[in-house]
Formats: structure tokens, C-alpha cells, sequence
């Protein structure tokens, strides 16, 4: 043992790669998943960006409801990987992404459906929210997001961080995406473009990142 380790875990080289790739990480997504708002409040003033951001919080409470099937299963994962058990690590993600995908699904559908409810219905309520369109839009990028997370955390579930670079590309791309498209004041593309970065670049990536270390480490 020296200064940097605790009871024989050494957070030099056990703990601190993982956590500043996380740290980057996080940061990315905060980018990723919240700067539209600001950017919309500026370019498209207060009524959208407020409409946006009532549908973004409501989208991502139901993805991160999905997502306690997933991250509840982080400690049992972690054991799973140190015993080795890969076949039954195997099983239980897909089954853990089957139901998480199942709620965030319905539970999207659900929303549309009340908001499209309340739209038709002219209440005041419905007003708060995006129109239709867009929120079906957000709502395919949330589900996209979804399909990253869970494979992000069985990554990590082995004491490991590859989303570090593909998380910052995509703040990146969002970035500059999202400012060009509210820049030229082309409203009606704003979530589509938002949504098309996620399936056409994020959730591909994270596809190869988690097939690569998954056939690596088995």
C-alpha cells in the first residue's frame, strides 16, 4: 500500500481512468441533452424554448424511469463480471433492456397519445408543450438515447469507459447542429435534427463501441 491506495485498491490506476473518461462524459451529456433549450430561447424566444423544455422533462422522466431496470442491476453485473459468469451476465441485460425498452416505449407512446389528446381538445394544458411533430421527434431521440444508456452502463459494469470520445463528438456535432439549424430560424427541423444526429451517428457508434469490447472481453 502507498498514499493512494485504500484497503489494497489502488485509485491511481484502478479508480482515476475510469472516473475522468466518466467525468468527460458527463459533461458531454449535459450538451448533448440540454443545450438545445438555451440555444431555442435565444434564436426562437421564450414560448418555444419553454415548450421545449416542459417535453424534454417529461421525456426524460419516463427514460429515466426505464431506466431503473438498467441501473439497478449494476451491483449484481459487477459481481457477475469479477465471477466471470458472462453467459449469465448475457441473459441478464438483454432481459434488463427488453423491459426497460418495453416501458420507455409505452410510456412515450402514452404521452403522445395524452398530448394529442389534450392538443384536440384545446386545452391550455397541451399548449405547454411542443406541437406534435416535434414531440414525436424528441420523442425518437429519447428512445435513442435509451439504447445508449443501457449499453454505456454494461460497459461499465466492468470497470471501464469507452463512450468518453463518442460522447464528446456528439456534444460537438449538437452543438453546432443545433446553433446552425436555430441560426437560419428553421424551427420545424430543430428536433428533427436532433433526432437524426442521435439515430444516425450516437446510436450507431455506441452499437459498434459495445459490440467490439463485448466480443473482446468474451
Amino acid at each position: 500500500k502507498n498514499k493512494y491506495t485504500e484497503g489494497g485498491i489502488s485509485w491511481v490506476n484502478e479508480i482515476f481512468p475510469m472516473q475522468w473518461r466518466i467525468a468527460l462524459s458527463w459533461m458531454s451529456g449535459y450538451f448533448i441533452y440540454f443545450v438545445m433549450t438555451p440555444i431555442a430561447f435565444k434564436y426562437f424566444g421564450a414560448i418555444y424554448a419553454g415548450q421545449l423544455g416542459m417535453s424534454l422533462t417529461l421525456c426524460n422522466m419516463v427514460m429515466a424511469t426505464g431506466l431503473a431496470w438498467i441501473s439497478t442491476k449494476y451491483p449484481k453485473w459487477g459481481v457477475m463480471v469479477s465471477n466471470k459468469q458472462l453467459a449469465e451476465l448475457s441473459k441478464s441485460f438483454k432481459s434488463a433492456v427488453m423491459q426497460s425498452s418495453f416501458f420507455v416505449l409505452t410510456g412515450l407512446t402514452g404521452v403522445y397519445i395524452s398530448l394529442w389528446l389534450l392538443k384536440l381538445s384545446g386545452s391550455n394544458i397541451g399548449e405547454r408543450f411542443l406541437g406534435l411533430q416535434d414531440f414525436f421527434f424528441l420523442s425518437l431521440a429519447i428512445i435513442g438515447n435509451h439504447i445508449v444508456a443501457c449499453f454505456a452502463t454494461y460497459i461499465r459494469a466492468h470497470k471501464t469507459e469507452k463512450m468518453t470520445l463518442a460522447s464528446c463528438i456528439m456534444a460537438l456535432l449538437t452543438i453546432t447542429t443545433m446553433l446552425f439549424v436555430a441560426y437560419l430560424e428553421y424551427s420545424r427541423f430543430y428536433m428533427l435534427m436532433y433526432a437524426a444526429l442521435t439515430w444516425l451517428y450516437f446510436v450507431p457508434q455506441t452499437y459498434i463501441i459495445f459490440k467490439k469490447f463485448k466480443s473482446s472481453y468474451e
